[in-house]
């Protein structure tokens, strides 16, 4: 193939759907709680409530993997059942809520059946919105660019889970273990409010299986597109430099100011093509 067909033609597709950067949040968004809770498991269950290392690796790691198991295989039954926005909504919502269950380790005393509960728990609603959150994805590739769509938005999904681990820290030494655990918690509910947004067009490319082409504000996504590809280039050229600096090659004092401008650009042109796609769902009438 060639890069036309390989790569250009797949983003032009999804791009060209009138719902294509609020999809962009939403799959980004929509396991953020989730991300924000397993960042940091580990270290809140030894260091923040006290368990040993042994302890820890029993029930986090074997009983957590058995429940993420279990949880994906009970929410690809129940899927058979539901449709995907109730699966995803649902699903969604258990994921968030689940991570309660630390909040309560970190305010209660020691207990191993405690420890055990919430890992359970927390792991199984993580593997059933797992679920449903892949076969979103599955929905969500046209069947002509299906390989290249699919590497692109779980490459996308991943972002959460990366960038997490950084500000999750930072979030613990500055207010400590229960807040944290509160604030994931809330960090579940933006990917549902932009559910609730998307509704619309999941529930008829579902029935239909076709796609909502893009036909409002021309001019306002290609100042949106321009805007994240130029912030993407400033990441890019900040991660040479920065790599140029650990080898000792040379050394910039601007780096740290150029990765706070890079993120704010192409987080712009982001938050821009959500709010012109949410405008253009309230014009659209589906059938």
């Amino acid at each position: 193939k060639t890069l036309e067909q390989a790569v250009v033609a797949p983003l032009r597709d999804f791009f060209g759907r009138n719902n294509a950067w609020l999809i962009l949040l939403l799959i980004v968004l929509y396991k953020l709680g989730d991300a924000f809770a397993m960042s940091l498991t580990t270290t809140f269950l030894i260091r923040g409530v006290g368990f040993d290392a042994g302890e820890v690796g029993v029930v986090n790691k074997t009983l957590g993997l058995l429940a993420t198991i279990v949880g994906a295989l009970y929410g690809g039954i129940l899927m058979q059942r539901l449709s995907l926005f109730r699966a995803l909504l649902i699903f969604g919502i258990l994921q968030g809520a689940s991570n309660a269950g630390y909040w309560l380790l970190s305010i209660t005393d020691k207990h191993l059946y405690s420890m055990g509960a919430a890992v359970f728990f927390e792991n199984l609603c993580g593997g059933m919105g797992t679920s449903a959150f892949v076969a979103l994805l599955m929905t969500l590739c046209n069947k002509s660019f299906s390989a290249t769509q699919f590497a692109l938005l779980s490459a996308l999904s991943a972002v959460g889970r990366v960038y997490v681990g950084p500000v999750a820290g930072w979030f613990v030494e500055a207010h400590g273990w229960s807040t944290f655990y509160l604030f994931s918690v809330a960090a579940a509910v933006p990917g549902l409010i932009l559910l609730l947004v998307c509704r619309q067009t999941l529930e008829y490319t579902r029935v239909n299986d076709n796609f909502i082409s893009r036909t409002e504000y021309p001019a306002g996504y290609a100042f949106a597109m321009w805007t994240l590809a130029a912030g993407v280039s400033l990441l890019a050229v900040w991660l040479l430099l920065l790599t140029m600096d650990a080898l000792d090659l040379t050394h910039f004092s601007f780096l740290p100011a150029l990765l706070e401008v890079g993120v704010l650009v192409a987080l712009s042109g982001v938050v821009l093509g959500g709010l012109l796609d949410y405008l253009a769902l309230r014009k659209t009438h589906l059938t």
